[in-house]
């Protein structure tokens, strides 16, 4: 910023990729203003019709998504395919991108055709271009079985998670986000069937990932970022408290689900104290 001229590519690009680790880490009004100085650079020194200005268009549209705030989000992500398929045609990775965010955003609103309709024309082009290992065509991979884990699908699904956790496994790890959204949708699969200690295994396997991910964050995270990194840990107290909870209202077995939220409570508990001292 200091020895740039703001109009310049490489400062718009610098404060465009810290919103999204803004994003990534839950601090989404950081992001949003980011995005926000992003856009209004491109576009007043590069128009409307810049792949760079579709990039701002669409990292917008997924925050408005986070935020269900779909109307402004379909209107963003929309406009940012368009101009992406004039510029830069149907087979660059970034219009393919598009195509894969507009069937997320679909699926949020349970427009499940829409969403299906952008997905597999995604996949096709991914697999075409990418081949079957790459980490890209695992995601639209986990995309499509959790669309077809929320109609009922359930053996569909499954089998694409696996092939997507595999995928992951080899060429990403277990600690990213893609292998961990698996288990998270395996476990609902499972516990949806009955199949419980099947479903226990992975939501073991689930917490501890997540609760190793937290303890790295907290050697370099400020309190404040922390808290709201360690936002995302909930979510996996409230799955393992939702499963619980249905197994005693149907009487199942309840399993080593008692443990597990036990242990997640005091970890998540005392988490913050510790990493503040």
């Amino acid at each position: 910023e200091k020895s740039l001229n703001q109009k310049q590519q490489n400062y718009p690009e610098v404060i465009n990729n810290l919103g999204l680790l803004y994003d990534e880490m839950g601090n989404y009004e950081k992001a949003e203003l980011l995005f926000l100085e992003s856009k209004a650079i491109w576009e007043k020194s590069l128009g409307k019709e810049h792949p760079n200005y579709a990039t701002s268009l669409n990292n917008l549209g997924l925050l408005y998504k986070t935020k269900r705030n779909y109307e402004k989000a379909e209107q963003f992500l929309i406009e940012s395919k368009d101009i992406r398929e004039k510029t830069l045609g149907k087979e660059h990775s970034k219009y393919v991108s598009s195509l894969n965010n507009l069937g997320l955003l679909y699926k949020d609103m349970g427009n499940y055709k829409k969403a299906e309709n952008f997905f597999l024309e995604c996949k096709a082009i991914r697999e075409k271009l990418l081949g079957k290992e790459h980490p890209d065509y695992a995601g639209i991979l986990i995309n499509i079985a959790i669309l077809n884990r929320i109609i009922g699908n359930y053996e569909k699904a499954e089998l694409l998670f696996i092939e997507a956790m595999v995928i992951c496994n080899k060429v990403l790890g277990k600690e990213h986000q893609n292998y961990i959204i698996c288990l998270e949708q395996l476990a609902n699969i499972y516990e949806s069937q009955s199949l419980l200690l099947t479903a226990e295994q992975v939501l073991q396997e689930m917490q501890k990932i997540s609760q190793d991910k937290l303890l790295k964050a907290s050697t370099f995270l400020s309190e404040q970022e922390l808290a709201k990194y360690s936002d995302i840990f909930k979510e996996s107290g409230e799955y393992l408290s939702t499963y619980l909870y249905a197994r005693q209202k149907s009487r199942k077995q309840s399993g080593i689900l008692p443990m597990l939220l036990y242990d997640y409570s005091l970890f998540y508990k005392g988490f913050l104290l510790n990493a503040a001292a």
